[in-house]
């Protein structure tokens, strides 16, 4: 199981564990997948202007993860 596999893993876990509603978190883990797998269509076409408007390359989701993994640990 490759780390970004394991993050979304880790994300929908943390989020049933910490009582979060899992209708919408469910929601959350279903769009992030298929956004990583390129499945939604257009969707990078959507936010292609992310670091013109912010100045800075966003954060990909592994990564929030990855910095934040303290809080994610319970």
């Amino acid at each position: 199981m490759s780390a970004w596999w394991s993050a979304l893993e880790v994300f929908l876990h943390a989020m049933e564990d910490a009582g979060a509603e899992m209708a919408y978190m469910g929601c959350v883990y279903d769009h992030w997948k298929r956004y990583a797998g390129g499945t939604i269509p257009g969707a990078d076409d959507t936010f292609d202007n992310f670091s013109e408007i912010t100045g800075k390359q966003p954060v990909k989701w592994v990564d929030f993860i990855i910095m934040h993994k303290a809080e994610f640990d319970c």
